[in-house]
């Protein structure tokens, strides 16, 4: 990969600037300097300016069935649901398939009041502007999203 971006940048001579959440592996750049053959290169590490502790929560579930095995979705939605309660919705969950993603949105709208958001029913733009507007939305989704996306209005509702 190092050689494939040395011709780019010799193609394109000038200041290159990096940025992302998701350069540094343990608070450290070389991975990524020394995949593109820029360990020699300025660089800076900033700190997240997130409270993580605070604004995020990371669950692990263990215990569940296979996910092609029947009720996967059952039993992944009654263990994620008093999170997903706890936090009033606001929450955003990707799935690996769409056939999961549609099984799981089902078994949240069977049991839950809060609004379930599903991707595909409408466009990712439109699906962005309900999950801000209503505040208390669950959106589910797959495939685009995982390319990534900003909502910057969320923040100030938190």
């Amino acid at each position: 990969m190092a050689d494939k971006f040395k011709e780019v940048m010799e193609q394109k001579p000038g200041s290159w600037i990096f940025t992302s959440a998701t350069l540094s592996v343990n608070d450290d750049l070389h991975h990524f300097t020394a995949r593109l053959g820029i360990e020699q290169a300025e660089s800076m590490l900033l700190p997240s300016p997130f409270d993580y502790t605070r604004q995020a929560l990371l669950c692990v579930p263990r215990n569940l069935p296979q996910t092609n095995q029947p009720g996967a979705a059952r039993q992944l939605a009654a263990m994620l649901r008093p999170i997903i309660e706890a936090n009033n919705g606001r929450c955003f969950m990707l799935c690996t398939s769409h056939a999961m993603m549609r099984d799981l949105a089902e078994q949240f709208r069977a049991t839950m009041t809060l609004p379930v958001l599903l991707q595909g029913e409408t466009s990712k733009g439109q699906l962005l502007q309900q999950f801000v507007s209503a505040g208390n939305a669950l959106l589910v989704a797959t495939s685009s999203f995982w390319e990534g996306w900003t909502c910057a209005a969320i923040r100030y509702r938190w």
